[in-house]
């Protein structure tokens, strides 16, 4: 079932598990612990993230690569194959008024070793604009070097749309 996106766009949210998301073999991560990597708790991880809508991306600091899943590409608009894992072809799909504002924060993440949150537009091909929200977290190595910056991505345009309508309310 499909989720009314901007203005009558429908963000497509299938029931079909993200094939190209693999489980880490092992973690290093400043804070709590993720969840251990075992097949079924695994299986329930992917089957959450796919009945939400979320997709999932990592990005490898150091080889500069960054991954998404399906479900990713499709909240950016585009196609899996379509995008080449680069951090510039990922800001090209954002609106230019919010890549300099998630650019500071990658930095901030990464001089801090901490998280990201940040809620953006992107440009569809269409013409039209979704918001999204990404939120991550650093990865270290054993040595404590940040590695990877890894999260999840969901369409947030219904609600950014519904806290709109209730501000124009609240100021009638």
């Amino acid at each position: 079932m499909g989720r009314t996106g901007n203005r009558g766009q429908s963000a497509h949210c299938d029931a079909r598990p993200p094939a190209e998301t693999v489980a880490p073999a092992s973690w290093h991560v400043d804070g709590p612990t993720p969840l251990a990597p075992d097949a079924n708790t695994f299986d329930h991880l992917l089957l959450a993230l796919d009945a939400a809508c979320v997709g999932v991306w990592d990005w490898d600091v150091a080889g500069e690569t960054l991954r998404w899943d399906r479900r990713t590409a499709e909240l950016h608009g585009i196609d899996l194959d379509a995008f080449d894992g680069t951090m510039e072809a990922f800001l090209a799909l954002v609106h230019p008024g919010d890549a300099p504002n998630i650019q500071a924060r990658i930095a901030m993440a990464l001089a801090s070793g901490g998280s990201i949150l940040e809620e953006y537009r992107v440009m569809r091909p269409d013409g039209s604009h979704a918001w999204l929200q990404g939120r991550g977290r650093t990865i270290t190595n054993a040595t404590g070097q940040i590695v990877r910056l890894a999260g999840v991505c969901a369409d947030t345009t219904e609600l950014r749309h519904e806290r709109e309508q209730a501000g124009r309310a609240m100021q009638h």
